[in-house]
């Protein structure tokens, strides 16, 4: 167990919250993108930034997390352990094409993974991320996006929900994934999201070709 600093905290959307902490002996650890930290020795959380970049968490407002920090101000010490899991084994896919499927604050360990991957980006091929949420509001890391679309990244935004104001894809996001999938053939990919989103896209992905031990997660 790691005695953590909150260094920020703010309304990443209007349901979820970013978080910065401090934490040195864990950001020494962090070794791949995808690992979650436990809070207050009870509660699992995603690292949502790559190793190198902080320390970062996206967390819902509704959750199990929020009420453990949701009261928290910055300058704060909270109880940490980990980072924990495998994470998404990025470095052993050197070469290969990335499909990153997310839903919801699903899109966490995936940001840490882009980040990884504009780290160097030369050292992969095509990289489209499927990013679905209820409402076109609810989108995090929008203040990213652009610097993932100048890298090559193809990101496909679907809503979900009943948003007239929504020009794009509508549904979810497998749904969007098998109306236009990107080339399979060199690829792997990486999934977050609920049990069922995991499920679908999954099943989706092995339905247009691709092995599903080239699917992977981060736990």
């Amino acid at each position: 167990m790691s005695d953590a600093t909150v260094l920020a905290i703010w309304d990443e959307t209007p349901s979820m919250l970013g978080i910065r902490l401090a934490a040195p002996s864990i950001e020494a650890a962090h070794r791949a993108p995808g690992q979650f930290l436990t809070l207050e020795a009870s509660t699992p959380v995603a690292i949502a930034s790559a190793p190198g970049h902080g320390l970062e968490l996206l967390i819902k407002k509704d959750g199990t997390a929020h009420e453990l920090l949701g009261g928290v101000v910055a300058g704060a010490h909270i109880d940490v352990d980990g980072p924990s899991g495998h994470g998404y084994p990025l470095a052993r896919h050197a070469g290969r094409d990335l499909v990153l499927l997310a839903a919801g604050s699903g899109i966490a360990p995936l940001r840490a993974v882009l980040q990884a991957i504009l780290d160097e980006r030369a050292r992969w091929g095509a990289v489209t991320v499927y990013y679905g949420h209820r409402t076109a509001g609810e989108f995090a890391y929008r203040r990213e996006a652009a610097a993932w679309q100048a890298a090559g990244v193809r990101l496909v935004e679907v809503v979900s929900g009943l948003d007239p104001s929504w020009t794009g894809a509508r549904g979810r996001v497998h749904d969007a994934l098998a109306a236009a999938p990107p080339p399979l053939a060199h690829a792997v990919a990486y999934v977050c999201g609920m049990a069922e989103m995991v499920a679908d896209a999954t099943a989706t992905l092995t339905r247009l070709g691709l092995p599903a031990a080239d699917v992977f997660r981060n736990y």
